[in-house]
């Protein structure tokens, strides 16, 4: 048994289930979603046309946007248990398997669903990805911090694989496998223990209705998935119409979790969500424009290299909110469903924009590219304002002793006024990598205790804070330097140069 850095529970060391079964579960999980939302592979022959294809899947996302929004809103009080009930479960289980059932006899059958039924069964398979999501998020929580970035990690890359042999597949072959998936990440579901996070009481409520996503915010990641939607909406069409191999998008995933593992390792703070965005708005515009005045196949090109792009940072957003819950003690549900819920409804309006684009032929490209471009133009005035806030509102809250102030998460530069002449070399190493990702006085302190391997009630005890604030400041901090766990922090600092600098003593 290992303590985690929140210092509020003790968590199993092993995985979801095991080191292995866990990550094959949650890799089959994600694998199901990337296969039916971004492959023409569930269409069924009577509504096979490309803008079918938009709606069918604007109403999976819809669907899937309907249930995030209730998960954090009508369950607050229990999510983890509400996404943990077996007979939840099993019930989402049985909405899922009824699209592919359903393609399957389409394919294996001279048999006619009617196209009501079909609309039923995308919203079902809709609400039910988003529960399992929200279900395995949860699950995740009875791992080790520092493991859950590895677990999600190699899932994703399981999945791409997974996603790229299914869509070489032939479509009878391809739709077995996915009913195959489904059945296996839930049977692994069902084993996984639960470990959810605290239950919100009033004040852990309260403070995360106040602290949680700004208007800006909300802008931000709708426009994000909106412009994800167009481009896989494009994407798949041109799969649909044979001009671009199915191949293409499975290929694109994997080159999503290779450039994920190069930048983790070469440059991670530009996978933060403030930098994140603001690194790939250049790209962007110069591949909308692209797109609605390059002839094919370059259009096609560019719209796969933008799609990369956005589910890039889609992904790298994913994978801190897994984290979030954790290290502000609120339940990893509600904080993933609350951060999801944004960009996944840009995307039900995303693919909705797609169909319209691919009813009115290439003529509408150049005007879709202009509505595009002035979305980012807008996008890029709204995060450069505050790109620390991109996200998350860092509202001031008062301690629960009532006498210290939490601080805001503003970039505040570090005082220059004291010399610290007979520094530690390790709290020289410190001072540096607050400066370096520009952390608040208070931030500067509670990094020097993490470095040390310290826990949150520690640190909350030694400088007479709630322990919530010092969860709050951690997740900040985390946020800045573009890390997971407490063991990249400590290997960030450790690789700090040993210099004397100016700093506050901690």
């Amino acid at each position: 048994m290992a303590e985690s850095i929140t210092g509020s529970e003790t968590i199993v060391e092993s995985s979801l289930i095991g080191p292995t079964m866990g990550t094959i579960g949650y890799g089959c999980s994600m694998a199901s979603v990337l296969i039916s939302a971004y492959s023409p592979l569930l269409a069924a022959p009577e509504i096979s046309s490309p803008v079918t294809h938009g709606i069918t899947h604007a109403l999976m996302f819809l669907a899937m946007a309907c249930t995030f929004f209730c998960l954090y809103r009508f369950a607050r009080e229990d999510c983890d248990r509400f996404v943990c009930s077996k007979h939840l479960q099993i019930v989402s289980l049985a909405m899922q398997l009824v699209l592919p059932i359903i393609a399957l006899l389409d394919n294996l059958s001279s048999f006619t669903v009617p196209i009501p039924i079909s609309v039923i069964a995308w919203l079902c398979f809709g609400t039910a990805s988003a529960f399992f999501a929200c279900a395995w998020t949860t699950a995740q929580n009875a791992i080790k911090e520092e493991c859950i970035r590895s677990v999600n990690f190699l899932s994703f890359c399981i999945a791409a694989c997974i996603s790229l042999c299914v869509l070489c597949m032939p479509s009878i072959a391809g739709i077995t496998t996915l009913i195959v998936l489904c059945i296996i990440q839930f049977s692994l579901l069902m084993c996984a223990p639960h470990k959810g996070g605290a239950v919100l009481d009033r004040d852990g409520s309260e403070w995360f209705a106040k602290s949680g996503f700004k208007k800006s915010g909300s802008y931000v990641m709708f426009v994000n998935g909106m412009m994800l939607g167009v481009f896989a909406g494009l994407l798949v069409a041109r799969v649909s119409k044979y001009a671009l191999p199915p191949a293409a998008i499975g290929i694109s995933f994997i080159a999503i979790a290779i450039i994920f593992h190069v930048v983790t390792k070469k440059a991670p703070f530009l996978l933060s969500l403030g930098q994140a965005q603001l690194i790939s708005l250049p790209i962007i515009i110069c591949g909308v424009i692209a797109i609605g005045f390059l002839d094919a196949p370059w259009n096609t090109a560019a719209a796969l290299g933008l799609f990369v792009v956005l589910y890039l940072f889609d992904y790298a957003n994913t994978s801190v909110l897994s984290l979030r819950g954790r290290l502000l003690s609120i339940s990893p549900c509600y904080c993933f469903s609350r951060g999801r819920l944004f960009i996944i409804a840009g995307q039900a309006a995303g693919w909705l924009v797609g169909a319209v684009l691919a009813g009115s032929g290439r003529g509408g490209l150049p005007i879709v590219s202009f509505v595009l471009v002035g979305l980012v133009c807008l996008y890029i005035s709204t995060t450069a304002i505050g790109p620390q806030e991109g996200h998350v509102d860092n509202s001031e809250e008062m301690d629960r002793g009532g006498a210290v102030p939490m601080q805001c998460s503003e970039p505040t530069p570090l005082p220059q006024e004291e010399r610290v002449t007979q520094a530690r070399p390790y709290k020289n190493k410190c001072i540096q990598a607050a400066k370096r990702f520009d952390l608040t006085p208070r931030e500067g302190e509670i990094l020097v205790f993490l470095a040390k391997g310290r826990n949150a009630k520690y640190i909350a005890d030694q400088l007479i804070v709630a322990e919530r604030t010092v969860k709050t400041h951690t997740y900040h901090i985390y946020q800045k330097m573009g890390i997971h766990s407490q063991q990249e922090l400590i290997d960030i600092v450790e690789a700090e140069p040993n210099i004397e600098t100016e700093g506050p003593a901690a």
